[in-house]
C-alpha cells in the first residue's frame, strides 16, 4: 500500500511542474573581467532562442507495485470446543444417620414393698391372777463336760512314732525281754561296707543298686535265764506303710542272702551277759532307694498279729 501512495505523489509532482511554463534561461556567469569599452560599438547580439525545449508531460507510469489483493478471510481453525457436559457429582451425599434409640432403658421405678412388720396388736389388759404363783426353782449350773481328745498311739506302736535310738523298750510275747538300738551304731551304704570289708577279705560287695544296713542292738532278758531271743526270726527292716519294702535278717551266714558274710561282733554268735545282756551287729541288704528311710521292727515272733509289732528308729 505504501509504494502505491509514493507513486501517486511522484506523478502529481511532475504534472504540477509541467503546468508552470518554461523555466528562464540560466545566466552564465562572466568568465573574465569586462574589457574596457572601445570606440567601436559592439553589434547588438542576436537573441538566441532558448535551447531548452520544454519537456513533454510525462506519461504517468503505471504503478509498479500491484496492490495486494484483499486476503480471503480464513475461517478460524480453532473450532470451539463443545461445552462440557456437566458430570454428575460422584460424592453422593451421605444420608442422615438414623437416630439410634438409647440403649440404656431407664430402670422402672421400684415397686414399693409393703412393710413386713405388721404392727403388733394392742396389748390386752392383764388379767389379775386368781391364785398366787409358785416361785420358780433356781437353775443350778452343771459342771462343764470335758472335751474328748483323740487317743494318742503309744510310742513304738507305729512306724510314724518309733522308739528313739538309745531307748530300751519291752518287746511282745517274751518273758521280760527288752530291745535297744545303740547310739551312733547304725551304718548305711559306704560306711557299712567299709566295716564289713575290713572284717574279712572274702566278704562280697553288695550288688549294683543295693547296700548293706548294719545295726548294733542290745537285748536283755529280765525274766527266765533259760529263754533266748531268736533275732533272725523276729527282726525286720521296714519301709513306710502301706507300700514300704520289708527286709528280713537271715542270720550271719545269709546277710542279705549272701552266704558266709562274716560280720564283726555278729549278734547271732554273741552270748548273753548277765550285766549287759546280748550285744552285737545285725545286717540287711536293702535297695539304695530305701537308704536312710527304714525302721527296725520286732514282729512279736512267728504268727504274732501286726498289733504286736514294735518300731525302733534308725535315723
Amino acid at each position: 500500500m505504501k509504494p502505491l501512495i509514493l507513486t501517486i505523489v511522484a506523478a502529481l509532482t511532475i504534472i504540477l511542474f509541467a503546468c508552470g511554463g518554461e523555466e528562464p534561461a540560466a545566466t552564465q556567469p562572466p568568465t573574465s573581467m569586462p574589457a574596457p569599452p572601445t570606440s567601436t560599438p559592439m553589434p547588438v547580439p542576436t537573441t538566441v532562442p532558448p535551447t531548452s525545449t520544454p519537456m513533454p508531460e510525462p506519461t504517468p507510469a503505471p504503478p509498479t507495485s500491484t496492490p495486494m489483493p484483499e486476503p480471503t478471510p480464513v475461517p478460524p481453525t480453532n473450532t470451539p470446543m463443545p461445552e462440557p457436559t456437566p458430570a454428575p457429582p460422584t460424592n453422593t451425599p451421605v444420608p442422615e444417620p438414623t437416630p439410634v434409640p438409647p440403649t440404656n432403658t431407664p430402670m422402672p421405678e421400684p415397686t414399693p414393698i409393703p412393710p413386713t412388720n405388721t404392727p403388733a396388736p394392742a396389748p390386752t389388759p392383764p388379767v389379775p391372777p386368781t391364785s398366787t404363783p409358785e416361785p420358780e426353782p433356781t437353775a443350778t449350773p452343771s459342771a462343764p463336760q470335758p472335751t474328748p481328745t483323740a487317743t494318742q498311739i503309744p510310742v513304738g506302736h507305729s512306724w510314724h512314732r518309733p522308739i528313739p535310738i538309745g531307748e530300751t523298750h519291752p518287746i511282745e510275747n517274751t518273758k521280760g525281754f527288752t530291745l535297744r538300738v545303740r547310739e551312733a551304731m547304725v551304718f548305711w551304704a559306704e560306711d557299712s561296707w567299709d566295716i564289713i570289708d575290713d572284717e574279712h577279705p572274702l566278704n562280697s560287695k553288695p550288688p549294683r543298686g543295693f547296700e548293706y544296713l548294719l545295726i548294733n542292738i542290745q537285748v536283755r532278758n529280765h525274766g527266765s535265764d533259760t529263754e533266748d531271743y531268736d533275732a533272725p526270726m523276729r527282726l525286720l527292716a521296714v519301709g513306710e506303710p502301706p507300700d514300704g519294702n520289708v527286709y528280713r535278717w537271715l542270720g550271719a551266714d545269709h546277710c542279705g542272702g549272701k552266704p558266709r558274710t562274716v560280720l564283726p561282733r555278729d549278734f547271732d554268735q554273741m552270748h548273753h551277759n548277765d550285766t549287759y545282756g546280748r550285744r552285737g551287729n545285725i545286717c540287711f541288704l536293702v535297695t539304695q532307694d530305701d537308704s536312710g528311710k527304714l525302721m527296725l521292727v520286732d514282729n512279736g515272733g512267728p504268727g504274732a498279729p501286726k498289733e504286736d509289732w514294735r518300731y525302733f528308729d534308725l535315723r
